[in-house]
């Protein structure tokens, strides 16, 4: 596995854990919603991508230069600081290649989770970030076990792909690093919080 990969998921992964360390306070309106949800982790994700000097691109209320095809993404571009005055990139702003690649699941059914993780198995980025809501931990465990499978089942060429899988619930977070071939990495495991 590439270190930069591992370096950059330990920063998301910590992003991650602190915006939804305290869920189980969050109002029982919050917790089912699909719309706070996202919020949170937008704002986290924005820090972060500031913090380690990438460009930030969220799919919604992007721009048409701005738009990905993930929730969002970190880009290295030729210059960062390329952003019009809704902080929005700029057409001069060229990429150099995406560094994270981030999609979401709010709906906790299985099938709607694991649908949407398959968007990330052809992403081409240092690292593919997955995050999703649980209802319950054997819900989350299945949906984890369903997720590694994929990835083990897709054939690419590059096997420094790396994974970042997080299962988010009111009575536990679930934070899991795979590699490309759906194995768990030994510096995460499934019981971190």
């Amino acid at each position: 596995m590439d270190n930069f990969a591992i370096n950059i998921a330990f920063a998301v992964n910590n992003a991650i854990a602190f915006a939804f360390a305290d869920i189980y306070w969050w109002s029982p309106s919050k917790q089912k919603s699909e719309r706070f949800w996202p919020g949170k982790l937008v704002a986290a994700m924005g820090k972060r991508a500031s913090e380690l000097n990438l460009d930030t691109r969220k799919s919604k209320k992007a721009p048409r230069n701005g738009e990905l095809l993930y929730d969002i993404g970190f880009l290295e571009t030729n210059d960062p600081k390329h952003r019009d005055r809704l902080d929005h990139p700029r057409q001069k702003s060229s990429h150099k290649r995406v560094v994270v690649a981030l999609r979401s699941e709010w709906n906790p059914n299985p099938d709607e989770i694991l649908h949407n993780f398959r968007k990330l198995l052809v992403a081409n980025s240092a690292l593919r970030v997955f995050v999703f809501c649980a209802r319950a931990s054997e819900t989350c465990n299945i949906v984890l076990n369903r997720i590694a499978a994929a990835i083990n089942d897709f054939r690419d060429d590059s096997h420094d792909d790396v994974y970042v899988i997080c299962a988010i619930n009111a009575q536990k977070s679930y934070f899991t690093l795979l590699d490309s071939t759906g194995s768990i990495h030994p510096i995460f495991d499934r019981d971190n919080k």
